[in-house]
């Protein structure tokens, strides 16, 4: 069949079209693999780099649990510290610390009367005002002059025209100075001026301050609602407890929205997103012939009746805060020192999951988990079978650490290799967040950029302790104590041994005895009486058998008093924090040790500080863009001040976000109680007195002290209500007149000067007299 040639153009254009389209599709698929396995081979190259500090991890973590072989006797001092530190050291959530910026100050007040002295120069309508005020007063003055010289003039002529001469005593008269009253009027009339436009300049500055106090009251509350929403306290604990035993710990904080692009973490919110994922991986491994079909129907059944149950939310928003292991984090190595990973150009973050789970969770590529490189998870140690290995060896491998192997390392110890690793690496650079699956040559889902953005592109949240100047890895507490803890455990060892070498034996002259003799000797038990017959009668008994002799336990040999004392130097525990008390210890003694171990741990209070300071400020962050104010009202009540359309340089600027210092830690309940002791008394005088001055109410002043008393029963420890104790407010309609302060009495000094006669009115009274 032939074409005709006028349709041979648009059949040839469009065969070009589609040849160029999958040319470019070619082109795109072999530019995406070959990033891909480019940033596999980085990952690879930099986990090769930081070989050593993962190794150091196995080491760090066999120290911490009882390594059974290494000694006869093992003392676990090391992971009863790590739980000891945990709980002191992170004990509950911090409290928020959300205060004006400096930004909301207003001007000092001289600042503020130089600008309204200015503003009121400049305005001509003011200079008005101030010179017809002037005026005024000047011609009031002159028309009261005028009364009073119009009222004396009679009687002074009369006594004049009369041969008299003036009268001896005149009434006394007003001081009248026209001019000097203008001028005072003119200065009056222009300060008030002034101190009217100094108050209308402090009113935005003000309204500025009261918004950020109240929103940052809102802020305190949202955040906090969102770390207990996404159980801080849960992924917290366990990131001390890695910084203590291996000197680093991660937290990674995201906002999970269900929208595709959300960064990969381990505690998801739960909701029917899941599930319906879930369901359709489930049906699609059943339309496939897998082998187990009856398992699989049953499966789907189930997740059927769970959907139609509706216990959970349709699509979940909020916060999500996972603890990251640390070899399941890799900084990239031109980064330098690891606390300076906010500069790093990229950081990769390892999980692992089922081939089942990624397909659900990685739809673009489910037909190519296939090829993924398998991992299987290794299964906990066998307390059992003993572990002949030093935490010292030298040849501890750094997958040791890992809690996931390649299948081809498939070992005795490993489970069935049926997960893939999966890699999500930020890259700063490019500000885009990559999903890699080792083994698979493309992106698990396209890159995207971090939504929302942040001051800080990258969600980790480290916390070191141990860190050493120059090094790139931190230096945990175990390894520093390692010796220490070995000689702990070689000395009690030692002493073992030496208790098992000298239990009492007693020597016996075999050639003075019979075989019989000698087998009843043997088999004889603890203080049984043994009749013996010597081949020799009559030998005496001190000539047949003898005690053994044996070298005394020398209590100073196996002390371990100076080994104990330098651990609790290099972990900063007291006695009376480990409980390690030998002799009976005063209240006094107890809280000085107490005391020296908060002063001992205030580094690691410090940088647990920092990292939940920066914790909360990204998560306000996140909060002002992802939050509307009706969430912020279901969070905070229907009082909160949630401005919508703000940045983060709004946020900035209005608010500085922080925690209180030691807020999560346990609290030294003896001092605070001591230093409010102190200021308790001098608060309650400054109600009563403030309240006196201000002219208060007696029920604002005993809403005060009310106020006062409920602290005070709140910083016992104890959760008691004060309004138990307290006598209730009486019904506003009961109540009676408020009753005014009693009047401060005038104090001591010289007599009030005589009031001088009025300037404001005519001298009306002083004209009779003077007729």
């Amino acid at each position: 069949m032939s074409v005709p040639p006028n349709e041979l153009g648009p059949l040839s254009l469009g065969m070009a079209s589609a040849e160029a389209a999958s040319h470019a599709d070619a082109k795109a698929k072999a530019t995406e693999e070959a990033d891909v396995k480019a940033w596999l081979a980085r990952i690879e190259e930099a986990r090769k780099f930081d070989e050593g500090a993962r190794k150091q991890y196995a080491i760090d973590r066999k120290h911490a649990k009882r390594r059974r072989g290494a000694f006869e006797v093992d003392v676990p001092i090391a992971g009863t510290y790590v739980d000891i530190l945990k709980s002191f050291l992170y004990a509950r959530d911090p409290d928020l610390d959300v205060m004006p910026a400096e930004s909301t100050q207003p001007p000092p007040e001289d600042e503020l009367m130089r600008m309204a002295k200015q503003a009121v120069q400049a305005d001509p309508a003011t200079q008005i005002q101030v010179q017809q005020a002037g005026q005024q007063a000047f011609d009031s003055s002159a028309q009261k002059k005028n009364v009073i010289v119009q009222a004396v003039a009679p009687a002074a002529t009369r006594a004049l025209t009369e041969g008299g001469g003036l009268p001896s005593s005149l009434p006394q008269l007003p001081d009248i100075d026209p001019d000097r009253d203008a001028e005072e009027a003119s200065r009056s009339t222009l300060e008030r001026i002034i101190q009217a436009k100094v108050k209308e300049l402090s009113e935005p500055y003000q309204q500025r301050r009261d918004d950020a106090k109240q929103f940052g009251s809102t802020l305190e509350i949202v955040v906090s609602r969102l770390w207990k929403k996404a159980r801080l306290k849960d992924q917290a604990k366990p990131q001390v407890g890695s910084a203590l035993t291996v000197g680093i710990g991660w937290l990674k904080a995201s906002w999970q929205e269900r929208t595709g692009e959300d960064p990969i973490v381990r505690s998801q919110i739960n909701d029917l997103q899941d599930n319906l994922k879930r369901l359709a991986a489930t049906q699609a491994e059943l339309a496939e012939g897998a082998p187990n079909p009856d398992e699989l129907k049953a499966d789907i059944e189930r997740q059927i009746q769970g959907l139609q149950a509706k216990v959970e939310v349709v699509v979940a928003r909020g916060m999500a805060i996972d603890f990251v292991q640390a070899e399941d984090i890799q900084v990239a190595p031109s980064c330098g020192v690891l606390t300076s990973y906010r500069d790093a150009p990229w950081i990769a973050h390892r999980t692992f999951m089922g081939k089942e789970a990624a397909k659900a969770a990685f739809p673009y590529i489910a037909e190519k988990i296939k090829s993924a490189t398998c991992y299987g998870q290794v299964k906990p140690s066998d307390p059992t079978n003993s572990d002949a290995s030093s935490g010292n060896n030298p040849n501890v491998s750094a997958t040791e650490a890992d809690s996931y192997r390649k299948g081809g390392e498939a070992t005795a110890k490993m489970s069935e290799a049926n997960d893939v690793c999966v890699w999500e690496v930020w890259d700063k650079d490019s500000n885009t967040v990559l999903t890699l699956v080792e083994g698979v040559p493309c992106y698990a889902r396209p890159p995207y950029t971090p939504d929302p953005g942040t001051s800080r592109f990258y969600p980790f949240f480290q916390y070191v302790i141990g860190e050493v100047d120059g090094e790139r890895h931190p230096e945990s507490l175990i390894c520093r104590s390692a010796p220490l803890l070995d000689e702990y455990d070689r000395v009690r060892s030692g002493y073992a041994e030496h208790r098992r070498r000298i239990r009492p034996k007693t020597a016996f002259d075999a050639t003075n005895l019979a075989p019989d003799e000698v087998a009843k000797i043997e088999g004889a038990g603890t203080q049984e009486m043994v009749g013996l017959k010597p081949q020799r009668p009559g030998t005496p008994m001190s000539d047949l058998l003898y005690p053994v002799a044996y070298a005394q336990i020398d209590p100073a040999l196996y002390d371990t008093g100076v080994i104990r004392a330098e651990l609790e130097m290099i972990w900063g525990i007291q006695e009376a924090l480990s409980s390690s008390i030998r002799t009976a210890k005063t209240a006094t003694e107890a809280e000085i040790q107490q005391t020296g171990t908060n002063a001992r741990t205030g580094y690691m209070r410090d940088g647990l500080d920092m990292q939940f300071g920066e914790l909360a400020e990204y998560t306000a962050e996140v909060a002002i863009q992802k939050l509307s104010r009706e969430d912020a009202i279901a969070l905070a009540g229907p009082w909160a001040f949630w401005p919508e359309g703000m940045t983060i340089d709004d946020l900035a600027s209005l608010v500085t976000v922080d925690i209180k210092a030691g807020s999560s830690g346990k609290p030294d309940t003896t001092r605070q109680r001591q230093a409010w002791a102190t200021a308790m008394p001098l608060l309650q005088n400054a109600i009563v007195q403030v309240g006196q001055l201000r002219g208060s109410s007696p029920t604002d002043i005993a809403d005060c002290i009310e106020e006062l008393v409920s602290e005070t029963l709140a910083r016992t420890g104890d959760r008691i209500d004060a309004a138990r104790f307290l006598p209730p407010a009486p019904d506003a309609d009961a109540m009676p007149p408020p009753q005014q302060p009693p009047a401060t009495p005038p104090m001591a000094g010289p007599p009030a000067p005589m009031s001088q006669p009025p300037t404001d009115n005519a001298p009306t009274e002083d004209i009779p007299n003077a007729a």
